[in-house]
């Protein structure tokens, strides 16, 4: 599968009609997303991981706990990344740039990943 030809495609088509200085503001917003973006999955994954395998030092409480604040302070920063410099001249452009071309980014790994179980099933 040709991903990077793919990923270039995303990439151009979220930043068509910028200035250079709008398309290191939608990169950073969409790179700082797609970083995050796993943890989200993490503090969601380790109450229901801890509660399967047994349970670690801490209790059950600390650990939903930990995760609650993780998974709403991962959020919160998730979305404050939506949120363009002051001296944007499209908000809203800059808005839908960087939550399209997150998705599309999303969704040539997932893609990738289906196409790759896909190859590799016997």
């Amino acid at each position: 599968m040709p991903s990077a030809g793919v990923r270039r495609l995303a990439l151009m088509a979220a930043l068509a009609g910028s200035t250079l200085r709008e398309a290191f503001q939608v990169l950073i917003s969409m790179t700082f997303i797609l970083g995050f973006l796993p943890l989200l999955y993490l503090f969601v994954a380790w109450p229901i991981v801890r509660r399967l395998g047994g349970g670690d030092a801490g209790g059950a409480l600390a650990c939903r706990c930990v995760a609650t604040i993780g998974f709403a302070f991962t959020s919160l920063a998730l979305v404050l990344a939506l949120i363009p410099a002051p001296d944007n001249e499209h908000p809203v452009l800059f808005l839908v740039k960087v939550l399209l071309g997150s998705a599309a980014l999303v969704g040539v790994g997932i893609g990738q990943f289906v196409y790759s179980r896909k190859s590799a099933a016997p």
